[in-house]
């Protein structure tokens, strides 16, 4: 697997956000969706957080070069219709 950094702004939201990395690496390794939006790619994965009993969305926005992949951002949603693509 390529090298994985973090962006100083994606520790920012992992910090903010109660976002475990843990859930944003399986992301990395295993998305569901992953499409282009201007220099970013952007990846979704669906999961459930037992704590708030609630279904969210992680959305990450990446870099991706041959030996290394940059997380730049990464915040979770509940509003999985609003930027799940079909």
């Amino acid at each position: 697997m390529r090298k994985i950094s973090w962006h100083g702004h994606a520790k920012q939201r992992l910090l903010e956000r109660s976002i475990d990395s843990k859930i944003v690496l399986l992301a990395i390794r295993e998305p569901e969706q992953v499409f282009t939006k201007g220099k970013f790619k952007i990846l979704h994965r669906r999961y459930y957080e037992t704590g708030h009993r609630k279904h969210y969305l992680l959305r990450v926005f990446y870099e991706e070069y041959a030996h290394e992949i940059i997380i730049h951002s990464v915040y979770k949603t509940s509003k999985i219709d609003k930027y799940w693509r079909l």
